[in-house]
């Protein structure tokens, strides 16, 4: 009996674990060969960063918008993420030249097209980042480092009086009261810092 219901567990358990797959395959499924459905958002956001590399050969913006080609971009995007859909924009405003590498390119796309399990293997895996993070990453590998904050040594001086006072209070018996302007000057420096920490985290993570 008890073997039975370790049975039943197990299926149960592994049916809910194939049940999102199977659902992210239909998805996938029913959209591929499709137009894109995204709005572009940061789509530039690389390729603005390396622009003027390669001048020679890229698309300027009159020229790009004169042939239409933001609703061409639109219509590929087929991205799951929002660093292919960074890194499609870029080679749209890049045309390349060189044969060898588009030839290696459309047999890429080729077997990609033809192998279903190859191709939908990669589409899972890429699919568990999602289009809601890795905005910045480009930023992050090619944008200058932002100036140091002028009030970084005083954010530094105050967090190792803060621990100081603390240990103080805890340890040697000083003032309690002390502790509620020390945590509350704390909040507060964690909340107008949360927004720029959640992003860099964000960034963390999809790197």
């Amino acid at each position: 009996m008890a073997g039975s219901t370790w049975g039943i567990r197990a299926w149960m358990a592994l049916c809910r674990h194939l049940q999102p797959r199977r659902a992210a395959l239909a998805g996938l499924r029913e959209a591929w060969g499709k137009p894109g459905t995204h709005d572009g958002l940061f789509a530039s956001r690389y390729f603005d960063l390396t622009q003027g590399a390669h001048a020679a050969h890229e698309v300027d913006e009159t020229t790009w918008r004169d042939l239409e080609w933001p609703q061409v971009f639109a219509h590929l995007d087929t991205t799951l993420t929002t660093m292919g859909c960074q890194v499609l924009y870029a080679r749209l405003r890049r045309p390349l030249e060189d044969a060898d590498v588009l030839a290696a390119r459309h047999a890429t796309a080729a077997r990609l097209r033809d192998d279903v399990l190859l191709r939908e293997s990669i589409q899972l895996a890429l699919r568990r980042f999602g289009r809601a993070t890795g905005q910045e990453v480009a930023s992050y590998l090619r944008a200058a480092l932002p100036p140091p904050s002028r009030g970084l040594r005083l954010l530094q001086a105050w967090a190792l009086a803060s621990i100081a006072a603390i240990v103080w209070i805890l340890a040697f018996g000083g003032p309690g009261w002390l502790l509620a302007p020390i945590l509350g000057a704390n909040l507060f420096i964690a909340m107008a810092n949360l927004g720029n920490v959640h992003r860099q985290t964000e960034t963390l993570g999809a790197c």
